[in-house]
């Protein structure tokens, strides 16, 4: 059950970060840039390859 849950969670981000980096017309290297890590980082999240991990 939690794999199925950590699959979807993996689906909405990826998900999300592609359909907001599309329709704002940015590339995987303004996106990096602008959060201070590296364009292939933001394509491994696009792709479900990596969860980004947040600080609170």
């Amino acid at each position: 059950m939690e794999l199925r849950k950590l699959n979807f969670q993996k689906l909405d981000i990826s998900m999300l970060v592609s359909e907001e980096r599309k329709k704002k017309s940015l590339t995987f290297k303004d996106i990096g840039l602008g959060i201070g890590t590296s364009p292939s980082y933001i394509f491994r999240i696009e792709k479900g390859k990596k969860i980004p991990q947040m600080i609170l």
